[in-house]
């Protein structure tokens, strides 16, 4: 989660700001603040005195987006200032007071955060914010300790010198050919959790080839789309975070092969119109939405379904249309739910064959 901010937001982008104290259904309970001190113990010249004890650094000097900072070493009350920054704490085992997010119903009605997102707690003790637009009064007042975020969304959201104001701040940038790796070793590393996510992002590989080695589909192609209810749509290429997942654990090569750096959408994906739908060849097509439990992705889905040319598509002839969640597999809620996902989509497609 785009993690969750990596994908296209919600159109329009223009939303009107909602204060936190509107957007919120709960309190935070409030935990320990402040930062973890440590005790030096002195000799003070008597002979035969205990060696002093050392101290235990109490914050740590990091370099990020906008320079240096000094942080907590062990920071307890975190922002997030997005949902991607969100999922990458919450996998390193830390959960954020309050983070930025899509507006409400995105993920589903009356949820604030992905549901996958469930067991870490985050309805119960994440308060949520519209993301872009903090009411830095409510931010103030929750008295953070730290203030984590992509360059973008730091600048959306005041700006460094207002926020760092508030609290500690830093940043990592998200060019636009980065990946669902990139952004998660560059938090780590602000975090001094590097270590951590190598671990993780290893067990995510060997889970996926251990997937490709189980899947044997008796085709090769496949087209990965998501589009919007403008009738337009993103295809993702190899090189995006959601193909390429897709692309290695299903052994399938993606058409058409168009070169992303041809279109501005960054990240992999191609942004192509309505009169396109027909150069989606693949002989399975995969739609990265969530009609069932999203009223923006059902509409996008129909609009795509609704298509003259959609029914022509070789894909949906021979009945091979699978949706896959693209917030989960652009990161945006860990990356064992990648794995659960990528497994869960083979199954289906298998099932097709």
């Amino acid at each position: 989660m785009n993690h969750i901010a990596c994908f296209r937001p919600p159109e329009p982008t223009e939303i009107e700001c909602v204060s936190c104290e509107n957007l919120t259904r709960r309190r935070f309970l409030i935990g320990v603040g402040g930062v973890i001190g440590a005790t030096v113990l002195s000799g003070c010249g008597v002979p035969g005195a205990p060696t002093p004890t050392a101290t235990v650094a109490a914050t740590r000097q990091v370099r990020h987006a906008f320079g240096e900072t000094e942080i907590p070493a062990v920071p307890q009350r975190v922002v997030s200032l997005d949902a991607g920054t969100l999922a990458y704490l919450l996998e390193l085992g830390i959960v954020p007071i309050a983070s930025g997010t899509y507006e409400p119903g995105f993920f589903g009605e009356g949820r604030d955060f992905h549901p996958l997102l469930d067991s870490y707690g985050v309805e119960d003790k994440v308060e949520p914010f519209l993301r872009g637009q903090p009411d830095l009064e409510r931010l103030t007042a929750l008295d953070p300790d730290l203030i984590i975020g992509t360059e973008q969304f730091v600048e959306e959201s005041g700006g460094y010198n207002i926020l760092s104001g508030i609290a500690p701040t830093v940043a990592y940038p998200r060019p636009s050919e980065s990946t669902f790796r990139d952004e998660f070793r560059a938090v780590a590393e602000l975090l001094g959790k590097t270590d951590q996510a190598a671990a993780l992002l290893a067990e995510l590989d060997r889970g996926i080839a251990a997937l490709a080695e189980r899947v044997s589909l008796p085709f090769s192609t496949a087209s990965v789309v998501r589009p919007f209810d403008d009738g337009n749509f993103d295809l993702f290429t190899k090189s995006s975070t959601p193909g390429g997942f897709i692309a290695t654990a299903l052994g399938l090569t993606l058409v058409p092969d168009i070169d992303p750096r041809t279109s501005d959408r960054g990240q992999g994906r191609v942004a192509l119109s309505a009169e396109r739908v027909g150069d989606l060849q693949g002989e399975l097509l995969i739609i990265l939405a969530r009609p069932k439990e999203s009223a923006y992705d059902a509409a996008g889905v129909k609009v795509l379904q609704d298509n003259p040319l959609y029914p022509l598509l070789p894909a949906v002839q021979a009945g091979r249309v699978a949706f896959a969640d693209n917030i989960v597999l652009f990161g945006g809620t860990g990356t064992q739910s990648i794995l659960t996902e990528l497994k869960r989509l083979a199954d289906t497609v298998q099932q097709m064959t």
